[in-house]
């Protein structure tokens, strides 16, 4: 009995693993669009606030290595420990875009 147990615990697991994977592959990917179009709407004639390019730049490559690295990832490596780590990573740099993008939120 208490091997069916274990079994149902680990086959649990994995099942939540896939999950977290499917679930971050598919924000890393959409990050990753919308910082591409964040770029491109900051380059139009019509964004007036001052940018800093290189910085900006800078965090961007570094948040659209991390989402690609994200949909490279096996499935196993996504335990809830990872994931919430992998979030507020991306939380951070999606808040340090919005600062180096410039306009009211932005010090710049």
């Amino acid at each position: 009995m208490s091997e069916y147990t274990y079994d149902n615990h680990k086959m649990d697991e994995r099942i939540k693993h896939r999950r977290n994977a499917r679930t971050l592959r598919v924000f890393s990917l959409l990050y990753a669009v919308s910082t591409a179009a964040a770029l491109m709407f900051v380059h139009a004639d019509s964004y007036k606030p001052a940018v800093s390019y290189l910085l900006l730049y800078m965090v961007a490559t570094f948040g659209i290595t991390a989402a690609v690295v994200m949909v490279l990832l096996p499935a196993e490596l996504f335990t809830d420990g990872f994931s919430s780590g992998v979030y507020g990573g991306f939380a951070f740099v999606v808040a340090l875009e919005v600062f180096l993008s410039g306009g009211a939120s932005s010090e710049l």
